[in-house]
């Protein structure tokens, strides 16, 4: 778990360690610590990490190495750089403040009668401890939504860090955007530091996706953030769950935003909230799926067998016709055909299950097997 730099700094605001340059970067992710003292030893970092310069390697005397040290540090992904100053670093350049406010890179200056090692072991103690943090709560929230099994193994490690069990929470699936980085970690410190941190939130990496467990229940709140992350490309669909009363419910939290998200990428929605799903919340709580099962292929089985023989697609006209309340021509548009197409098909289907599409009970029945086969 990458710990914010604006975190650590409050821990050691107190040890002489003063921001000089690069302060817009104050949000950047901070994984670990390196000591780094020559332009060859910055190729060995590996991104986001603290970088703690005493000079004692630069080749040259003064200040003249120090500003190739700090571009070789940014170059290879840095979050901040310490720069001791003292008998090898007298001074910071003004040209590497510069670049460092250009490139919001924090740089950091610290006296010489402060001891680096102080420092590493501060920031190292607390970036171990927020990597233990996450794996307690990762573990716990695979147990919570994914096993059958008692609450209290769980809901101890949820309050542990701060979850009040019995608080009402909501449950956010969030698939990547254009934005959302090159790799998931990264991706969630950008959602981690778009959230308002005076609600309590929790962040979970699913697989191609971001799970967030928050105590805000205000659907206009919700729907303003997300809108927000989908406009900035940090999602390209969000899934919300129902309002629980306590974590004791976040399995049923977490089946309602999967629902929400499958059946938005059916339907082209990038937002969808578990409340707006209407009937399909009915059919999703029907505790025999064998029972829909049956239904739906009792319906629907000639046709997607005609489809799948034929390489035809009744059941797509078919969907579209009654989503267009039986208009033939919004449906020929809507399909980019000409009306008489969706007349055959129409006609074709009607043969085949034996009904008649122009009767409301039949509509229903379809529309209703039709709606299974979506969340089936």
């Amino acid at each position: 778990m990458a710990v914010v730099l604006q975190d650590l700094y409050g821990l050691v605001s107190h040890k002489q360690m003063a921001l000089v340059a690069g302060k817009k970067g104050m949000n950047r992710p901070v994984r670990w610590l390196h000591m780094v003292e020559s332009v060859d030893i910055a190729s060995f970092l590996e991104g986001d990490e603290i970088a703690f310069v005493t000079g004692i390697g630069l080749k040259q005397p003064g200040v003249k190495a120090v500003p190739e040290l700090v571009r070789a540090i940014y170059d290879h992904g840095a979050s901040a750089i310490v720069l001791n100053v003292g008998p090898y670093i007298p001074a910071i350049p003004e040209s590497v403040r510069a670049f460092c406010d250009d490139v919001a890179l924090p740089l950091f200056q610290v006296p010489w009668d402060v001891h680096m090692a102080e420092l590493m072991h501060i920031f190292s103690t607390e970036i171990t401890e927020r990597e233990r943090l996450e794996r307690d709560m990762q573990q716990a929230f695979e147990t919570a939504v994914m096993k059958p099994v008692p609450a209290e193994p769980y809901l101890s490690v949820f309050l542990k860090y701060g979850f009040r069990p019995e608080l009402p929470y909501r449950l956010l699936v969030l698939c990547p955007g254009r934005e959302a980085a090159k790799t998931q970690t990264d991706w969630l410190e950008k959602v981690r530091f778009s959230l308002d941190h005076r609600m309590k939130h929790g962040l979970f990496p699913g697989e191609s996706c971001l799970w967030l467990l928050t105590t805000c229940c205000d659907t206009g709140t919700i729907q303003q953030r997300a809108e927000q992350w989908l406009s900035d490309g940090l999602a390209g669909m969000v899934g919300v769950s129902d309002c629980i009363d306590g974590l004791s419910s976040l399995s049923a939290a977490y089946e309602q935003a999967s629902l929400a998200l499958r059946l938005q990428r059916r339907k082209g929605k990038a937002l969808l909230f578990y409340d707006e799903l209407g009937a399909y919340t009915l059919l999703f709580n029907q505790k025999d799926p064998a029972v829909m099962e049956r239904f739906c292929r009792r319906v629907l089985h000639k046709a997607e067998e005609y489809d799948r023989l034929h390489d035809s697609s009744l059941l797509e006209v078919l969907t579209m016709y009654l989503q267009m309340n039986g208009s033939v021509q919004k449906t020929a548009d809507a399909l980019h055909v000409h009306r008489n197409t969706v007349n055959y098909k129409l006609h074709k289907l009607a043969d085949l299950l034996d009904c008649d599409l122009s009767d409301f009970s039949v509509r229903f029945t379809l529309q209703l097997a039709l709606m299974i086969k979506e969340i089936r």
